[in-house]
């Protein structure tokens, strides 16, 4: 009786081994599953603006790849200080949450000592404004920005500082005089015309109203580049351009001569092809 009983026993345990054997193998290779995507932290910018820019979504297998990938695209739309992402894992499926901290916005954009340039011109020139999140890096490069706008419009000595007060960016302009072009001179060139080394730049006097003649730095770096690869492309690979300025009694106009260093002029004196087996020089030579 007891064998008997003892038999009972042992075939129970092995149909129920036998049964739940193949339950526990289908959870253990069932795919991780998202049931769940939290946002936390976030007071300013509402719960539908953040999962824009998350894919880890609920019903689809959770991979670590994919939340890493979302934290970054969270970061780099500037509003996030910081971002966590954490998961907990239930009998039911893994929960995703992504813990922001926001960065504060901009309340208040202000422009002081913006006399020639309208305050409208120069928030175009910005890459954020009212209401978008404070990101230091962004309002360093509009103050760049607003440099490089006076100065293609002649004013030469302009000077930008910035302010940050809280959730205030205040930008202050000392725009300095207006520059223009007086006469435009070229010193050195013997083997080009004048003529033509006038056409080859981008910088001119000024002649009302056709030309505005704006002193501009960055045009006159671009000519003397035009100008030595001219000469280069002439055999004068030692030739040198520089640029001498001569400013007017209150600095608002200046004469602007290229001086150029023609040096020697080379010449290619003879070509030889060294180990062509098929083609003779003279073939080579036509190509």
């Amino acid at each position: 009786m007891k064998r008997n009983t003892k038999c009972l026993w042992i075939l129970a345990v092995l149909v129920a081994g036998a049964l739940a054997g193949p339950a526990w193998a289908q959870d253990a290779a069932a795919p991780k599953t998202v049931i769940e995507v939290q946002i936390k932290g976030n007071k300013q910018v509402p719960v539908g603006a953040i999962k824009v820019h998350i894919q880890s979504r609920v019903g689809a297998e959770y991979k670590e790849e994919t939340v890493r990938q979302d934290k970054q695209r969270l970061l780099k739309t500037g509003r996030f200080a910081s971002v966590k992402a954490t998961s907990t894992t239930t009998n039911k499926g893994i929960i995703v949450t992504f813990v922001v901290a926001e960065r504060p916005l901009v309340a208040d954009l202000l422009f002081t000592g913006n006399k020639s340039i309208g305050t409208g011109d120069l928030q175009k020139e910005l890459t954020f404004g009212r209401n978008d999140a404070l990101d230091d890096v962004k309002i360093h490069e509009g103050l760049k920005a607003i440099e490089a706008k006076y100065k293609t419009e002649g004013f030469a000595r302009v000077r930008v500082s910035v302010v940050k007060d809280e959730r205030k960016v205040a930008y202050k302009i000392v725009e300095g005089p207006r520059v223009t072009i007086r006469r435009v001179d070229f010193k050195g060139n013997t083997h080009f015309w004048e003529m033509k080394l006038r056409f080859k730049v981008e910088v001119w006097r000024k002649m009302w109203p056709f030309v505005a003649g704006y002193y501009d730095q960055e045009k006159i770096d671009r000519d003397i580049i035009t100008l030595r690869n001219l000469y280069v492309s002439e055999g004068f690979l030692d030739a040198e351009v520089l640029r001498e300025l001569e400013y007017s009694d209150d600095k608002s106009r200046i004469v602007l001569t290229y001086v150029i260093r023609e040096n020697q002029r080379y010449r290619v004196n003879k070509v030889v092809f060294e180990g062509s087996k098929i083609f003779d020089d003279k073939e080579l030579s036509r190509t």
